[in-house]
Formats: C-alpha cells, sequence, structure tokens
C-alpha cells in the first residue's frame, strides 16, 4: 500500500508526522469544529492544539504500519496544502473477518460538490483491493442526512441499529450500522 493516491480532482495521503501538515489538520479541526461535535465523541481540551496533532499524526502512521487503523487526509490536487477532509478505517481485523468500520468527514466549505464521494469510493477501492478487506462497517448517527446518503451512493447496505452504541456530547447515542462488501467477495 502507498501513502499516497490521487483521484481526478483529489490527493488521499497517509501523513508521516511534520509540523507543517499537523498545522494543516489542525487548522482543518478550528474551522470545522462546530459542525464536527454534533456527531463526535467529545474531545479533550488538548485536542485542538498543534503538539496534540503531532502525537496523533505519530500513532496514526503507527497503526498504519501494522495494519490496525488507516487514515487518509484528503486535499484538493490544486491545492495541495489545505485540508479538506480525511476518511479513515479503524478496528481493521485481518483474522478472519477481514473487516474494519469507516469514518469519514469533510470541510463544510466543501460540502455539496462530490468530493466526499470521491474520496470515499477511491480509499474503499484502496481498502478492498490492496489490503483485501471483505467488509467496511459504517456506522451513522440517524439525524446526519449527509453521510447516511453518502452511504447509500456508495453502496452500503442497511443493516439495523446499534442501540447505545458511542457517547456524543455526553450521551450516549443510537447509530445506524451500514455494512458493504467487497465486490470482489460478493455471490452473485
Amino acid at each position: 500500500m502507498r501513502y499516497s493516491y490521487r483521484t481526478d480532482r483529489l490527493v488521499l495521503r497517509i501523513i508521516e508526522p511534520n509540523q507543517t501538515d499537523a498545522k494543516h489538520i489542525l487548522d482543518f479541526h478550528m474551522r470545522n469544529d462546530d459542525v464536527f461535535q454534533k456527531y463526535e465523541p467529545t474531545h479533550s481540551e488538548e485536542f485542538l492544539t498543534l503538539d496534540h496533532q503531532m502525537k496523533l499524526l505519530d500513532a496514526e502512521l503507527n497503526a498504519a504500519t501494522r495494519l490496525s487503523l488507516i487514515r487518509f487526509w484528503v486535499f484538493l490536487r490544486s491545492d495541495p496544502d489545505t485540508v479538506i477532509g480525511t476518511t479513515s478505517f479503524r478496528n481493521i481485523s485481518m483474522n478472519f473477518e477481514r473487516s474494519c468500520k469507516i469514518g469519514y468527514k469533510l470541510d463544510k466549505d466543501y460540502w455539496h460538490m462530490g468530493y466526499m464521494t470521491e474520496a470515499v469510493y477511491r480509499a474503499i477501492g484502496i481498502m478492498f483491493d490492496e489490503v483485501e478487506l471483505h467488509r467496511i462497517v459504517a456506522t451513522i448517527m440517524p439525524e446526519n442526512a449527509p453521510s447516511i446518503a453518502l452511504a447509500k451512493r456508495l453502496g452500503f447496505k442497511f443493516e439495523g441499529v446499534e442501540r447505545s452504541s458511542y457517547m456524543v456530547n455526553g450521551a450516549w447515542e443510537d447509530h445506524e450500522r451500514w455494512a458493504l462488501i467487497s465486490p470482489f467477495d460478493e455471490e452473485d
């Protein structure tokens, strides 16, 4: 697996820890904190610091080399210094399940332009083709209509509701479970 991939309009990168990229990631989180906090577990106060972002990049790179978590940061090909999104694959199980959970988020200034569909579609292809996963699961809050629409657009199928599955803003929240099976493994 490579650390950088391209689509028509985007670059997806696994980032090696460095101050410049950590600053771009911090800017991304700060620009979008008001939107992201509605759907994410509550972060510590240090999350929005450069030092913490450097630590996360280091941990993510180590996890990627072990194939336990892979995070692609999304950049425009025309502006390779601005982070506009991310898609991550966590809890990667390479044993008999060959599965993981996916997460994705996009800078609010780039919504409704097809960027997230383009990025996630490419990233899923990498996970099925190169990592050889069988199944990818998305857990999404029921009121997060844009994320559900994206999952549907990419072929994910609804499997049910995980009751009280993640703590978001101090409350245990239900999440819908959506899954996608590798096209290499689907039965006709």
